[in-house]
């Protein structure tokens, strides 16, 4: 059985721009092109077939050219009443290896204005924001790391389920990928993301590899 997304394809532009899909609550202020939708609801689709890291790993690269942005990655963890434990299992989508093995051997994430943020709040938000809201040494260290990598700016995503703690991050990395449009798209995606994520992923994650 086909999906929407391919039925999609096969509707004339015509017929998308001036039909209830247009003013559907996907598409609804942010006016997506047909391709953008298409592109969109084939991630929707993808994120609930997503059967295996390489699957999701697929998936967030294809995100990642849906959004403008240059690199894509996100991670696993578990919150606690005391906080993050254990910190954050990465998949990485295309970051630097280089990044990643400091990112882990390090302990990164208990610095990472992003990972930091989002223990805090399930929304999409832009890196920037992110350094603003925690404004400290922690962040200025950090930041000079990624400075390095040219990986000081892009958007991300998170979210933290309330009965099991499991904790997703989902990172985007560029200068092009920060605006409205690019938050909607991650906004509406994040949800089936983080089911994949968390479906792929089983056993504890202290010494655990999703890469």
């Amino acid at each position: 059985m086909y999906g929407f997304a391919h039925v999609l394809k096969k509707l004339p532009d015509s017929y998308v721009n001036e039909t209830n899909i247009k003013g559907s609550a996907l598409n609804r202020k942010m006016n997506f092109k047909k391709k953008e939708l298409s592109a969109l609801l084939e991630s929707i689709e993808a994120s609930r077939a997503c059967a295996s890291r390489a699957d999701l790993k697929d998936i967030i690269l294809k995100v990642k050219d849906l959004s403008g942005a240059e690199h894509s990655a996100c991670g696993l963890g578990q919150m606690t009443s005391e906080g993050l434990s254990d910190g954050i299992v990465p998949l990485n989508g295309n970051y630097p290896d280089e990044w990643i093995d400091i990112y882990v051997s390090q302990k990164l994430f208990y610095k990472d204005p992003v990972v930091r943020y989002h223990t805090r709040y399930m929304s999409s938000c832009l890196w920037s924001s992110a350094v603003k809201a925690f404004d400290d040494g922690l962040t200025d260290d950090f930041m000079r790391l990624a400075g390095d990598f040219n990986l000081t700016r892009g958007i991300s995503s998170g979210i933290t389920d309330p009965c099991s703690g499991a904790i997703s991050i989902f990172s985007f990395a560029g200068k092009y990928c920060e605006g409205l449009k690019n938050k909607k798209i991650i906004d509406t995606l994040t949800p089936h993301l983080h089911a994949a994520l968390v479906r792929i992923h089983e056993g504890p994650l202290k010494n655990h590899s999703l890469c």
